[in-house]
């Protein structure tokens, strides 16, 4: 057992040198790579113009509302680093005639609890804590009303993965019911049922 033991010590330390050996690669990398651009006679970018992005209120040809309800929301979450606590996400609800008629926060609050209960009644068995979510919490409002329709305008795309709102929202949904979606940096989205 004790020889085991050594093996495995001796192994994981060898992990340990080769984790090192690639993280200084990869602090290397950025430096090795503007050296070889600069070597074949081209610029790395770092006097290139800044890249400018297009103002989702401005973009033509948005439905009622859409442009409204962006200029009333905070400004876009910036992505999150690591270590760093996520931000508010802040939605609007907007009407058939692109008036807001809610407004969200994520969160815990009433409208995650019922979120929640959405998701346990599709027959999740595990807590997958996107019922904080301001998607997921204008889609328990829009079963609650009985709508079949939601527009939602959010300064933070819907979350990726596979039990993310971007892909557990679609099973939410049921027949004939859409939710759409705006957010930054032009996302737009319909959604519609999707089998589970």
């Amino acid at each position: 057992m004790p020889q085991k033991r050594d093996e495995v010590h001796t192994q994981l330390e060898r992990a340990k040198d080769t984790l090192t050996e690639v993280r200084k690669l990869l602090r290397e990398l950025p430096e090795r790579v503007e050296t070889w651009i600069a070597g074949l006679g081209g610029t790395t970018g770092a006097h290139s113009p800044p890249v400018t992005t297009v103002d989702p209120a401005t973009r033509p040809g948005l439905p009622p509302g859409v442009a409204a309800a962006v200029a009333d929301l905070p400004p876009p979450v910036p992505k999150r680093q690591s270590g760093q606590t996520q931000k508010i996400t802040h939605g609007r609800i907007l009407d058939v005639d692109g008036a807001i008629v809610g407004r969200l926060v994520s969160g815990t609050d009433a409208d995650s609890a019922a979120a929640d209960r959405l998701i346990a009644d599709a027959g999740f068995r595990q807590q997958l804590g996107i019922g904080l979510h301001v998607a997921l919490k204008a889609l328990a409002q829009m079963h609650a009303s009985g709508q079949r329709h939601l527009t939602l305008v959010v300064n933070n795309r819907p979350c990726p993965g596979p039990f993310g709102c971007d892909k557990i929202l679609p099973r939410l949904l049921r027949p004939d019911e859409t939710v759409t979606i705006y957010g930054p940096e032009g996302f737009h989205n319909t959604y519609r049922r999707t089998a589970p």
